[in-house]
């Protein structure tokens, strides 16, 4: 959702500003925990925005799985490692557009991004996303269980985090 809202944004800038050229690059992020080809949906959408700023949903659907043939649904719903972009499309701080890399990473016992998960508990949105991804097989079945993982991992360490300090605070020396 960012890198299309910024690819939008900075390919109207062009247009506007009457740059001829532009040019996307590929950050693999300090951790590297994304792996390198699932790119392909950023790139596909900024190329065909570079040639039809006006491209439908269906045109973009079509030319990204003719050219990659990859699940168009599947490469978008990866991006929900960072967030539920459905249920909330205006965030009040840019940080908590990406809570999938500050999670993934967390010591539960220090639960530094704990608070964002009382507000927004996120375990059942990882988990569900981890069914959608075991649901889809092409060419790229080693991305899908790759981000399966992923959701299968964060849903766990979610739902830690999202019931430890409760449990502590009320006594709960079960569910501890």
């Amino acid at each position: 959702n960012y890198a299309m809202d910024a690819i939008n944004f900075s390919l109207n800038a062009c247009r506007n500003n009457d740059v001829r050229e532009a040019m996307i690059t590929i950050w693999t992020n300090d951790n590297n925990e994304n792996e390198l080809f699932t790119n392909l949906f950023g790139l596909s959408y900024f190329i065909e925005k570079c040639f039809d700023n006006n491209a439908s949903d269906q045109k973009l659907r079509e030319r990204f799985e003719a050219a990659t043939g990859g699940n168009y649904d599947a490469f978008y719903e990866m991006c929900m490692y960072h967030n539920n972009f459905d249920a909330i499309k205006e965030f009040p701080n840019f940080h908590d557009r990406f809570l999938g890399k500050h999670l993934f990473w967390q010591d539960i016992m220090e639960g530094i991004y704990d608070t964002h998960l009382y507000e927004k508990p996120m375990s059942e949105h990882y988990r569900k996303c981890a069914e959608k991804m075991a649901s889809y097989s092409d060419r790229w079945d080693y991305l899908y269980e790759y981000a399966k993982v992923i959701f299968e991992y964060l849903s766990v360490k979610t739902e830690i985090a999202e019931k430890i300090a409760p449990a502590y605070k009320s006594g709960d020396r079960k569910t501890l």
